[in-house]
């Protein structure tokens, strides 16, 4: 539930910030890209700990994007499109937390996709990630 008195852990980050992609991992929360008030895209990523009350900068992607969509598939974080403020992108990369390391992967999605959402999702016994929209 939505509480308006609960602390704001960003406000040491120093800058305001729009369409990032959200996602949690055990008991951490990643917020990851987005734009801030300039218009500029980031490359920024960062993890709140509620148990600790702590927000941490963690290793920047290796391309800024917005729009994207980011999900937890076996203990890394994978960030899929976006844009760049002006072109949709195809990369994908994937963040290794005990590395903090984004990778960009070999692979890419079809075409440039924004606004997408990505949902961890198990199938026959089997780990994916879904993509939506876009």
């Amino acid at each position: 539930v939505w509480d308006q008195s609960f602390p704001n852990y960003f406000e040491y980050v120093n800058t305001d910030w729009t369409i990032p992609s959200v996602t949690h991992y055990t008991h951490y929360i990643y917020v990851i890209g987005g734009v801030d008030e300039e218009g500029n895209v980031l490359d920024t990523a960062f993890v709140f700990n509620p148990e600790a009350s702590t927000v941490s900068q963690v290793a920047s992607l290796n391309i800024a994007r917005q729009n994207h969509a980011c999900a937890v598939l076996q203990g890394k974080v994978y960030c899929f499109g976006g844009d760049d403020g002006s072109t949709p992108l195809s990369s994908i990369e994937v963040y290794d937390p005990a590395a903090n390391m984004w990778t960009l992967l070999g692979v890419t999605l079809e075409r440039g996709l924004t606004g997408l959402v990505a949902v961890p999702v198990r199938y026959q016994d089997r780990d994916y990630i879904l993509l939506l929209g876009g």
